[in-house]
């Protein structure tokens, strides 16, 4: 297969992009993807029905979905040597009709593109460098995507075998979107520690937020916000929620690989990432609420005490661990210390 490498966006440019919510409009196996403002360049909420009266409607484009095909959205930015493993991941599925779309950063310069070639022969896959932001990010690839459904994942993750063949035999059985369980790969104490809270957190819809969602359903919502770096997964989660509609958790789990974790590193990215809360807020304060919101998490430590009381060393480093989060919070809400969210994401 040859590995399909795109540049340039094929839509409106990135400042319209940027400035403007986009909406959807259904038909039968096709969407038509359009971004909508009102006369006075007010943005506008998406709402899945064809623009009213008084306002511009620029069509983006007309993309048909492909029956059954699986596509794998990744946004990356210097992240080769993880992204190689999620590859090998995805290759070894035994659920074939799969496409891959790679969205690296235009600063990375770590040959991502090679890493994405070699993968060409066993994998449809298509590299794109228009990764700006984590939200945009993912809504980009999405706007590529050719497959049935969609799957957003991290570089850092490793697919489990057999999760995509029960992600699309759940929405088959009527499911609107599924919760990958995410496991940890544990290389030292403190990941350890860390994995010993992603047990504690399964199944909480406030931990987990839906990755696995059909394109019809992704669309009607909106997709992800171009403008989002904090909460983004979150935010599409409630949105899908407020259907109303089923959402199942699956038994196969993803490997959520976050390298050598300490209470400094902790500490660093819970600074950085909540200093881009204030643009979620202004978007979906729900959102922007659920990842700093610490009564949620106090409460489903106690109720599954007894899973935590098996492990008193771990749960002793845990509580380092989160205390190192509250900190960093509590830092990155300081006034004037709010960045801008094309700073760059790495964790």
């Amino acid at each position: 297969m040859d590995v399909a490498v795109i540049d340039e966006p094929q839509r409106a440019s990135r400042r319209e992009f940027r400035r403007y919510r986009h909406t959807v409009l259904n038909g039968v196996n096709k969407v038509r993807i359009s971004l909508m403002r009102d006369s006075d360049g007010s943005t506008m909420t998406p709402t899945g029905r064809p623009a009213p009266a008084g306002v511009e409607e620029l069509v983006l484009g007309y993309r048909t979905a492909e029956v059954g095909l699986v596509s794998i959205i990744v946004p990356v930015l210097n992240s080769a040597a993880r992204l190689e493993r999620l590859l090998a991941s995805i290759e070894a599925q035994d659920y074939r009709a799969v496409e891959v779309i790679v969205n690296d950063d235009a600063r990375s310069a770590d040959g991502a593109d090679a890493v994405v070639a070699s993968y060409a022969e066993s994998i449809a896959v298509v590299y794109l460098r228009q990764n700006d932001c984590l939200g945009g990010g993912r809504l980009v690839g999405a706007q590529h995507a050719r497959g049935e459904f969609l799957y957003f994942v991290d570089a850092d993750m490793v697919l489990g075998p057999g999760v995509l063949a029960e992600c699309v035999r759940a929405c088959r059985d009527g499911a609107i979107a599924v919760c990958v369980a995410e496991e940890q790969v544990v290389h030292e104490f403190w990941s350890r520690c860390k994995w010993l809270d992603k047990r504690v957190m399964r199944d909480s819809d406030d931990a987990e937020s839906v990755r696995f969602v059909p394109a019809q359903r992704y669309w009607q919502v909106g997709g992800h916000h171009p403008d989002l770096m904090f909460a983004e997964d979150k935010d599409l989660d409630l949105r899908i929620r407020s259907l109303g509609a089923a959402i199942v958790r699956t038994r196969h789990v993803v490997r959520h690989d976050e390298g050598r974790l300490s209470p400094a590193r902790q500490f660093r990215r819970a600074y950085y990432w909540t200093q881009f809360r204030s643009v979620t807020r202004s978007v979906s304060p729900a959102a922007a609420a659920v990842p700093t919101r610490i009564g949620w998490r106090v409460a489903l430590y106690l109720r599954r005490w007894p899973m935590l009381a098996r492990h008193p060393l771990l749960t002793l480093g845990l509580g380092v661990l989160r205390s190192a989060d509250v900190l960093g919070l509590l830092a990155a809400s300081l006034p004037g210390w709010t960045r801008s969210r094309r700073m760059d994401y790495r964790k």
